[in-house]
């Protein structure tokens, strides 16, 4: 039963990742700017003092558009690291600057430095989690190596918030009980607060 519901996930996240990369760059560009926007207008993002944003990669939706703005608001922001000694954990790191305070780092992806100050979980009051398909539940199917649900599971007071294109979002998808659901998805078409959201 198990394997056969990785074999459903893979299938989907091929679909997904395909129709993802699609989205021509000049469209993925105005796409990303409506979703940032649409974050910008959520009483939550206002009020947040200190945010968890992944550092976007390939064909996710951007965050730096959003990095930039939280940094003009003066927000402290934090960004993921994997620590692979740690049975593959991963931390937040506050970052000020992408060039100065970021490298390449696990999986070719943009990581803070050894020298980036540490941020507790608690301590992050909004999180954006990135995916490759979000559902109406607030389930989502990221890389499925887990980084996200193990992090996601230990953080109850963080608000966590998906972004994603209104072409991967979809009405449900598979999942098992260590899926960790968002409270909120956010598209560039709409804002949709999941019945897991607070």
């Amino acid at each position: 039963m198990r394997q056969k519901l990785e074999i459903i996930k893979s299938q989907i996240r091929k679909k997904y990742k395909k129709i993802r990369s699609q989205i021509p760059k000049p469209e993925q560009k105005i796409l990303n700017l409506k979703i940032a926007k649409q974050l910008f207008k959520i009483k939550e993002f206002k009020k947040s003092k200190r945010l968890g944003i992944y550092l976007s990669k390939n064909n996710e939706v951007s965050t730096f558009l959003i990095f930039k703005k939280s940094l003009a608001l003066e927000k402290k922001v934090a960004a993921p690291k994997i620590n692979s000694n740690k049975k593959i954990n991963m931390e937040f790191f506050q970052i000020k600057n992408l060039t100065k305070d970021c490298k390449e780092g696990t999986y070719g992806l943009l990581e803070p430095k050894d020298c980036c100050p540490h941020v507790s979980k608690e301590k992050l009051e909004l999180i954006l989690v990135p995916g490759i398909v979000f559902d109406s539940q607030g389930f989502r199917l990221g890389t499925g190596i887990g980084f996200y649900d193990r992090f996601l599971k230990k953080c109850a007071s963080s608000l966590t918030i998906g972004l994603t294109f209104d072409k991967t979002f979809v009405p449900s998808l598979p999942h098992e009980k260590n899926d960790i659901p968002v409270d909120m998805v956010i598209t560039e078409k709409k804002v949709y607060r999941t019945p897991h959201g607070r």
